[in-house]
């Protein structure tokens, strides 16, 4: 009878343990719909102050956090941006006083290109250099000594949750044009998408086998496109030039919403 009682106990005081240090935590997104570019918001609460938030978008093997030495209150709304479309998965942990961290819990969006505009294609007609030697262990004469031509699109994303600051954020990185190719990219099966009112960075490299890469439009004036300048007229394509970052000249192919 006495082990009864004892085993009682233990599993009395097991339970109340377990209830004392359990830690859980509503989170709801605040938009019906998300859009690519748009900023969207999700708000976390608890019936216990918030002393910490951490959040990955790959399920912890990255993540990011903030820790206030008050911590949060009990509620905290959350800032996200994302610059494709597709199903995003966010997963965010709470702290509790104790360093007692809550479950993970999985929110995933269903990412819609709402009224974007589509980046179809691309062709590179200049830069400084186009048609001469960039690789110095060919002659002049051979196709090897061309650039080996690649870019990338950066767009402005959300530098963490909490404080909604943007910075620049690789969008899209092109497969490279060996010899320089026919500087000529199709994206007739990406989903590259852009907000009609918002702009994306253009950057173009040589990037040789070793993966060093050399910059063929000066990096103090990375050219931007403003897409807002296109919106009245919405043309299929748009050649813009930026003499002041080594004569770069292309033409990109847009898609508009109807």
């Amino acid at each position: 009878m006495r082990f009864f009682f004892s085993l009682i106990s233990l599993l009395f005081l097991f339970s109340c343990s377990t209830e004392e240090d359990s830690f859980k935590f509503d989170a709801a997104v605040n938009t019906p719909n998300v859009i690519v570019d748009k900023p969207f918001s999700i708000t976390v609460t608890s019936d216990q102050n918030i002393m910490g938030i951490s959040y990955s978008f790959d399920n912890f093997e990255t993540s990011f956090g903030e820790f206030p030495s008050a911590g949060f209150g009990t509620s905290k709304e959350l800032h996200f941006k994302f610059l494709t479309i597709g199903e995003k998965t966010i997963y965010i942990k709470l702290t509790k006083a104790g360093d007692i961290e809550s479950e993970t819990k999985a929110i995933t969006v269903d990412v819609g290109k709402g009224d974007r505009v589509r980046i179809t294609g691309l062709k590179i007609t200049s830069f400084d250099g186009i048609n001469t030697v960039w690789d110095p262990e060919y002659n002049a004469s051979n196709p090897n000594s061309f650039a080996d031509v690649r870019f990338c699109f950066n767009k402005v994303g959300l530098l963490n949750a909490f404080d909604g600051g943007g910075y620049s954020q690789q969008f899209y990185l092109t497969s490279i044009k060996e010899n320089q190719g026919d500087l000529t990219w199709s994206f007739l099966t990406e989903d590259l998408y852009i907000d009609p009112e918002g702009y994306i960075i253009f950057s173009i490299y040589d990037q040789d086998e070793s993966n060093l890469i050399q910059l063929l439009n000066n990096s103090v004036n990375v050219p931007h496109i403003y897409m807002h300048q296109y919106a009245s007229t919405k043309p299929n394509s748009i050649t813009v030039s930026f003499p002041e970052s080594n004569s770069v000249e292309f033409t990109l192919n847009l898609e508009w919403p109807n």
